[in-house]
C-alpha cells in the first residue's frame, strides 16, 4: 500500500559571498591555486557542514582548472585544508597542453575527465559534465562531488578562485521507524535531474548557469549504503543535490526500507530548486506497509504492527516497549513506553513530561491480582512501605510465567501483544551482558544491549531507553534519561519478590535484582518461540 502526503515549500537562500578568513597557506615552491567557496545562509553544504553553514573542502576534493588554456589540469587539495572553506589546490596531473588561449583561470567542481571548454559570447560553455544519477548518503552534508560549482578569474594572473554554486538541493527531514535503503526523486514532467550537462561560465563574473542534456536523466537516487534508521521522534535530513530545477506540478519521493517494502510521498504544488537554493520540505513521516500476518511482528494494542524486532541469544526481543505510544498533536503519547506493576495487565501512563496523574491512584494491599485485572485499567496501586507488593496473594510462581524458568509460557495476566510474553530472569540477564556506553538514541537516553557478543555496531544490539520508574505512591520515582528499570515474569518463590533489570547513567552495575512489585517499572517483550 502506498501512502501519498503533499509536501510545501520553504526554500533557504545562499548568500554568494566570500568568507573573510585567512586562506590555508600553500608551499611555495609548487604551482598552486587557492580558492574559496560560496558559504551558505542555513541548513546544507557540498560534502561538510561547518557551524556557520559555510561550504567546507574535504580531504581529496579535485577540480579541473582551465589555466590560461582550454585544456584542463587536474588539482588536488592540500590536505592541510581539509575542514576549511579556503583552500590551496596544488596540482597533481597536468594536461595535455596545447588549446585556445583562454585570458582567464576557469575552474570546475568536481574534476570530470570528460570536460570540453569552448569559448561563448560572453562567457565559456564545458561540455562533458554529468551530475550523478546516484548519490551517496551523508550525514547532514552531500556525497562528495555531487553539488556543482565553477569558478573564473579577472586574468590569467589571478590565482584566486571564488567558487560559486551551480545547482541547488533537496532537503527531506523524515520521521518513522523503518531503516532506509535508497530514496529517489522524480519530477512529474519529467524534468531533468541527473546525468549530460552544459556548465556555462560568464566572463563578467556573473552566476554560473547549466543547461540539461536531452538524454539527461529524469531521476536522481540517495543510495543509504547499510541503511539510515529513522526516529519516530527527531527527524533524519537527507540532501539531494540536484541542478536548478522547476517543477511545477510537484514531484515525488520514492522510499525504499530494508525490507524492499516501498513508500510514495508525493507534492503536487509548484516547487523551483534555483541556483543555490535549498529546498527543505516539511518533516514526513515514512510509512510501510507491513503485513500483519508476519512470523514473529509485534502488533501492539493499538493494532500497530512494529515489525520482527531483533533476534540476541536465539531470543527474539520486541522492537519497542510495551504501551509504547508515539506523541502526536494533542497526544502526548507514550513515547518510553507504558510502565507496569509486577502481575498487572494493564500498564499506566509516564509520558514526556512526568505526568503519572493520568493514572488514578488507589490504595493498595487489600486486592488479590485477579481482582485488579478484572477491574478498571487506568489504575495505580499504591502502599506506603518500598520493596513490598501491592497484592494480597501468597502465591505469585505462575502469575505472568504460565509454565516455568526453563519453559516459560504466556499466562493470561501477561502485558504483552499475542505471540510475545514477558522475558526470564535468566533471558535478561543473558541479554545485558554486553553493552554500549550510555547514549542517545532517536531523542532518547540508554543503553544498546548484545548479549553474548562485544558490543560492537556490526553486532545485533537491543536498545532501552532510560525510562525512569514510578516509586510506591505512584509518583516519579527514578528519573527518566537517567535511570532505567525493566521488570521479568520471574518470582523468587521462598519470599516472593520478584526480578527486575536495574542501570543507571553513571553506573557500571547491570543487575537483575530481587525487588517488591509494587513499583512501574516498564516492559520489553520477547517472542513466544
Amino acid at each position: 500500500m502506498k501512502r501519498f502526503l503533499v509536501l510545501c515549500v520553504m526554500a533557504a537562500i545562499f548568500t554568494g559571498c566570500r568568507q573573510e578568513s585567512v586562506f590555508c597557506e600553500p608551499e611555495a615552491s609548487r604551482p598552486v591555486f587557492r580558492a574559496v567557496t560560496e558559504p551558505f545562509s542555513s541548513g546544507i553544504t557540498r560534502t561538510t557542514l561547518g557551524a556557520d553553514f559555510s561550504s567546507l573542502w574535504s580531504e581529496g576534493d579535485k577540480v579541473a582548472i582551465f589555466a590560461g588554456s582550454s585544456q584542463k589540469d587536474q588539482y588536488i587539495l592540500d590536505s592541510r585544508c581539509t575542514g576549511s572553506s579556503n583552500g590551496v589546490f596544488n596540482l597533481l596531473l597536468a594536461g595535455e597542453g596545447g588549446g585556445a588561449s583562454v585570458p582567464a583561470n576557469i575552474a570546475i567542481y568536481p574534476y570530470q575527465e570528460n570536460l570540453i571548454c569552448l569559448a561563448d559570447g560572453t562567457g565559456y560553455k564545458f561540455s562533458g559534465f554529468s551530475y550523478p544519477s546516484l548519490q551517496n548518503y551523508c550525514i547532514e552534508s552531500f556525497d562528495q562531488g555531487a553539488y556543482a560549482m565553477a569558478a573564473i578569474t579577472s586574468s590569467a594572473q589571478d590565482f584566486d578562485l571564488g567558487f560559486r554554486n551551480i545547482g541547488g538541493a533537496i532537503k527531506l527531514q523524515l520521521v518513522g521507524k523503518d531503516v532506509l535503503s535508497k530514496i529517489t526523486v522524480r519530477g512529474k514532467e519529467g524534468e531533468k535531474l541527473s546525468g549530460k550537462a552544459e556548465i556555462k561560465v560568464f566572463a563578467d563574473g556573473s552566476s554560473p548557469a547549466v543547461e540539461m542534456d536531452d538524454t539527461a536523466e529524469d531521476f536522481v537516487a540517495l543510495n543509504c549504503g547499510d541503511g539510515v534508521q529513522l526516529s519516530l521522534s527527531v527527524p533524519v535530513n537527507f540532501y539531494i543535490a540536484v541542478p536548478p530545477v522547476a517543477f511545477y506540478n510537484g514531484f515525488t519521493v520514492e522510499l525504499e526500507n530494508s525490507n524492499g517494502e516501498i513508500c510514495t510521498l508525493e507534492t503536487s504544488a509548484e516547487n523551483i530548486v534555483g541556483r543555490s537554493q535549498i529546498l527543505a520540505m516539511p518533516i514526513a513521516k515514512a510509512e510501510f506497509d507491513i503485513p500483519v500476518t508476519a512470523p514473529g511482528d509485534y502488533v501492539d494494542e493499538y493494532g500497530i504492527n512494529w515489525g520482527q524486532g531483533v533476534i540476541i541469544n536465539g531470543v527474539r526481543w520486541a522492537p519497542v516497549n510495551c504501551g509504547f505510544k508515539e506523541e502526536s498533536v494533542g497526544d502526548k503519547g507514550f513515547p518510553y513506553g507504558k510502565t507496569y506493576q509486577w502481575g498487572r495487565l494493564h500498564g499506566v501512563g509516564f509520558n514526556t513530561t512526568y505526568d503519572s496523574s493520568v493514572a488514578d491512584k488507589v490504595a493498595g494491599g487489600s486486592i488479590t491480582i485477579a481482582e485488579a485485572n478484572a477491574g478498571a485499567a487506568n489504575v495505580f496501586y499504591t502502599v506506603t512501605t518500598s520493596n513490598s507488593h501491592w497484592f494480597t496473594d501468597t502465591s505469585i510462581e505462575n502469575v505472568w510465567n504460565a509454565g516455568t524458568s526453563a519453559s516459560p509460557a504466556k499466562s493470561a495476566n501477561d502485558p504483552c501483544p499475542d505471540g510475545w510474553r514477558l522475558p526470564t530472569q535468566s533471558e535478561m540477564k543473558a541479554l545485558v551482558a554486553n553493552r554500549s556506553g550510555f547514549v542517545e538514541n532517536s531523542g532518547q537516553m540508554g543503553y544498546w544491549f548484545s548479549g553474548s557478543k562485544a558490543y560492537n555496531e556490526n553486532v545485533p544490539a537491543l536498545f532501552l531507553p532510560a525510562a525512569g520508574s514510578l516509586g510506591n505512591n505512584g509518583s516519579i520515582s527514578l528519573k527518566r534519561e537517567s535511570y532505567g528499570r525493566y521488570w521479568t515474569s520471574t518470582v523468587r518463590t521462598s519470599d516472593n519478590l520478584v526480578y527486575g533489570l536495574n542501570f543507571a547513567y553513571n553506573s557500571s552495575n547491570f543487575n537483575v535484582v530481587l525487588t517488591g512489585g509494587v513499583y512501574g517499572y516498564s516492559v520489553r517483550c520477547v517472542a513466544v518461540e
